[in-house]
């Protein structure tokens, strides 16, 4: 079966993909995984951030299962239609933006806070330095909110960035999910 919704208002609901060796979407065991994690730091009502958003699943995820808004962030134009797709066959499109821009440049419109930042960059950015140090800085991150970063196993990111310190990895497969907090 193809890539869905795995929980929430939204349960079920297929979303669609473009065929691209460069998007790797987050599997739906990932997926619930972290949902369960993140369910213990309050969805519901919640803003979230889902950079590098590919098909949009992260994002949508989150809507589904009680985040009132969230802004999604991709350079590829045809990935950017294929979100607001799937946040259309899901209903939710009223509560979502999706910026068609790269992540750097879209970080300099959208203001804060969240309280999940979902980061899926891929695996080989280089980009992901400077992306955390840039999140742990400014005000993008509500107080008890999380950056959860999506990467390779073969890649493991620092345990703090300013003032993000690292709380916590899961490995499944061949992805790792680490949970970085914010510093009171």
């Amino acid at each position: 079966m193809g890539l869905r919704v795995a929980g929430g208002t939204a349960r079920g609901v297929p979303l669609a993909a473009v065929k691209d060796k460069g998007v790797r979407p987050t599997s739906e065991r990932t997926r619930s995984a972290l949902f369960s994690i993140l369910a213990a730091y309050g969805l519901e009502g919640c803003t979230v951030l889902d950079l590098y958003a590919g098909t949009g699943a992260l994002g949508i995820e989150a809507l589904s299962r009680g985040a009132t808004w969230a802004d999604f962030v991709e350079k590829s134009t045809n990935q950017c239609r294929i979100i607001r797709q799937n946040l259309k066959a899901a209903n939710l499109d009223e509560r979502a933006q999706v910026v068609c821009s790269p992540v750097k440049r879209a970080l300099g419109r959208l203001q804060g806070p969240y309280r999940f930042i979902l980061a899926d960059p891929p695996y080989e950015s280089e980009e992901i330095e400077a992306l955390m140090t840039r999140l742990s800085e400014a005000s993008w991150l509500e107080p008890g909110g999380l950056v959860v970063l999506e990467h390779s196993v073969r890649k493991q990111p620092r345990e703090a960035f300013a003032l993000l310190n690292l709380m916590q990895t899961r490995r499944y497969g061949d992805s790792c999910l680490s949970l970085y907090g914010r510093e009171a």
